[in-house]
């Protein structure tokens, strides 16, 4: 029961960790953004955007299949406009409900991925955050 019950706190928890942690320290945090040129109607909207002068730093946190599954298009989508990001994706867990296709598509379209939201990995990704935009 406790495991499920931190599994249902992931989107939670990461939007808590953007929130405080990554807008805090970050020049210009978005949530659901997307670039009207490109995706005039918002269909491939990115979770998180961080910018801070370099690259825009996309970030997905990815609780289930259909996530995974929208992750990788909307970097598609970004890719063939050859808009110019980074890209970073935080599993709730990886294990847990994503099918291999998804996540090896995953793993091909995201620059960095964290397998799960440890408190290890939630550093990890401060730090990843912090270091890439």
């Amino acid at each position: 029961m406790k495991f499920e019950r931190a599994k249902s706190l992931f989107l939670e928890e990461f939007e808590s960790f953007m929130d405080t942690e990554i807008n805090a320290n970050v020049k210009k945090v978005t949530k659901n953004w997307y670039k009207v040129e490109i995706d005039p109607n918002g269909y491939y909207s990115i979770p998180w955007v961080c910018e801070n002068g370099k690259l825009p730093l996309f970030v997905f946190p990815i609780k289930n299949n259909d996530d995974c599954s929208q992750t990788v298009l909307s970097c598609i989508k970004y890719k063939h406009a050859s808009y110019k990001f980074e890209s970073l994706a935080v599993f709730r867990d990886i294990d847990d409900n994503i099918k291999k296709r998804n996540r090896n598509q995953c793993i091909d379209e995201v620059n960095k991925l964290f397998s799960n939201f440890s408190s290890k990995n939630r550093e990890d990704a401060e730090e990843y955050i912090l270091t890439h935009v």
